[in-house]
C-alpha cells in the first residue's frame, strides 16, 4: 500500500517543480477611533443582529482571549448568551459568537436573530447587558472553558486532516511548533486578560 501511495504521489505531484512565492503585503485597515453602524432594510425572513469587534493576529495572545470570550458567549447551551438571550429573556431564538481572522487582525462576531415580535432596540439592549456580564466570570468558569478548548483542539488532532490543516496554519504563521503550543497558550491566559 505505502509504495503504491508513493508511486501516484510521484505519478501526480513528482513534475510540479518547488518555486518561490510571493509574499502577500495586504494594507491595513486603521485603528478605529468609533463605532461604526449599518442598518439593511430588506424583505427577510426574520431580523438579525450582526456585532463586529476587533481582535489581533492569530499569531498574537489577544486572539486566544478572543476565542476564550467566543467560547464563553456561544459555545453550547449552558452559553452566556444562549441562557440569557434564548433561554432567559427569549429575545432570540438563536445567537451566536466567533473570531475570524488568521495572518492580520480579525473581528469577533456577534450574530443573533432576533426574536418575532421583539424590536431591535429590545434586542440590542438585552445582548449589551449579557455582555456585561462577562465581567462576573469566575476562575472556575474560566478553568472550565479552557479545558474545553483543550481537549477540542486535542480531539481535532486525532484526525489527519485535521492535523494536517493545524500543522499548514501554523507554518503559514510562522509557527509550525503551534500545533504543540496552542493548549499551553490558553491554559496560561489569566481571568484579567479575559474581564
Amino acid at each position: 500500500k505505502v509504495d503504491q501511495v508513493k508511486a501516484l504521489c510521484e505519478k501526480w505531484f513528482g513534475p510540479i517543480e518547488s518555486r518561490e512565492l510571493k509574499k502577500r503585503d495586504l494594507p491595513q485597515e486603521g485603528p478605529q477611533q468609533a463605532a461604526k453602524e449599518m442598518t439593511v432594510r430588506a424583505e427577510v425572513p426574520y431580523a438579525a443582529v450582526y456585532k463586529m469587534f476587533h481582535v489581533p493576529a492569530h499569531t498574537e495572545r489577544g486572539y486566544y482571549v478572543a476565542d476564550i470570550i467566543t467560547d464563553l458567549l456561544s459555545n453550547g447551551k449552558s452559553a452566556l448568551l444562549f441562557q440569557s438571550l434564548v433561554k432567559d429573556k427569549k429575545v432570540s431564538p438563536q445567537v451566536n459568537a466567533y473570531s475570524w481572522g488568521l495572518h492580520h487582525p480579525g473581528v469577533v462576531s456577534i450574530d443573533g436573530r432576533v426574536a418575532e415580535g421583539v424590536s431591535l432596540k429590545t434586542y440590542e439592549d438585552a445582548l449589551a447587558e449579557s455582555l456585561e456580564k462577562i465581567q462576573e466570570l469566575t476562575e472556575e468558569d474560566l478553568n472550565r472553558i479552557k479545558g474545553t478548548l483543550e481537549a477540542s483542539f486535542v480531539m481535532q488532532q486525532t484526525r489527519i486532516l485535521s492535523k494536517t490543516m493545524t500543522l499548514a496554519i501554523s507554518d503559514s504563521l510562522g509557527d509550525v511548533d503551534l500545533i504543540n503550543t496552542t493548549p499551553k497558550i490558553y491554559q496560561g491566559i489569566q481571568l484579567d486578560e479575559v474581564k
